[in-house]
C-alpha cells in the first residue's frame, strides 16, 4: 500500500475536506447533513477545530484524499474529557486501509490530549464504518430508533465509545489546567491501543 502523509490540517486544505465531505452530504448516510457545506461554512468548521480539537488529513502524492477531526462531544463542561470523532476517505481511495490510519492518528492525538473517552455516532447498518470502530475496541453503547430522516428514509443512529488507556501524567482537573494542558503535555507519547 503506497505510504500516506498525515499531516495537521491547514487553510489550503479547505477545499479538498470541503469536497470529500461534500460527496457524502449529497449521495451518502456517512453525513446526516443534507445540504453542502459552503466555502465560508468550512472555513469556519476549520477554524473552530483548535488545538484540542485537531483535525489531520491524509495526504497520497501531495493530494488530500481523506481526512479525520476529533469534535467536541458536549459543551457541558463535565463532559471536557470526552470528544468525538469522524473519519472520511475519498470513494476512489477506500478499501485501502486510509481510514484506519486516519482513525488510529485521532486516537494517539486524543490520548496525548488527555481526554478519557471517544466517542463516534453513526448510522446504524452503515457496517464499514462501524467495523473500523470496532476493530480499534469501540463498542455500540446506545442505539436511538428513527431519530433522524435523509434520501426519504428514517435512520436508526448508533453511538460507539472507546475508553482510552490512561496516561502516565494525571488528567487535569480544573478548567483552567484542562485549558491548559497543551502547553505542558508531550504531543508524541507512544500510546498502546487496544489490539486488534
Amino acid at each position: 500500500m503506497p505510504g500516506l502523509d498525515i499531516v495537521p490540517a491547514a487553510r489550503e486544505h479547505n477545499d479538498s475536506i470541503r469536497e470529500i465531505y461534500n460527496i457524502e452530504v449529497r449521495r451518502s448516510h456517512a453525513t446526516l447533513d443534507i445540504e453542502p457545506r459552503t466555502v465560508m461554512e468550512q472555513g469556519q468548521w476549520l477554524a473552530e477545530h483548535d488545538e484540542r480539537c485537531p483535525v489531520f488529513v491524509g495526504l497520497l502524492n501531495g493530494v488530500v484524499i481523506g481526512y479525520g477531526a476529533l469534535s467536541q462531544y458536549q459543551r457541558t463542561s463535565g463532559y471536557r474529557f470526552a470528544i468525538e470523532d469522524s473519519v472520511y476517505v475519498h470513494q476512489a481511495e477506500r478499501g485501502r486501509g486510509f481510514g484506519r490510519l486516519l482513525l488510529e492518528r485521532l486516537l494517539h492525538s486524543a490520548t496525548n490530549l488527555g481526554y478519557h473517552t471517544v466517542l463516534a455516532r453513526l448510522v446504524a447498518g452503515h457496517d464499514p464504518a462501524v467495523g473500523l470502530h470496532e476493530s480499534f475496541g469501540y463498542r455500540q453503547v446506545s442505539h436511538e430508533r428513527e431519530v433522524a430522516f435523509k434520501f426519504d428514509r428514517w435512520l436508526d443512529v448508533v453511538t460507539m465509545q472507546l475508553i482510552l488507556p490512561a496516561r502516565p501524567a494525571s488528567r487535569p482537573q480544573s478548567i483552567k489546567q484542562w485549558e491548559t494542558a497543551e502547553s505542558t503535555a508531550p504531543t508524541e507519547t507512544p500510546v498502546q491501543l487496544p489490539a486488534n
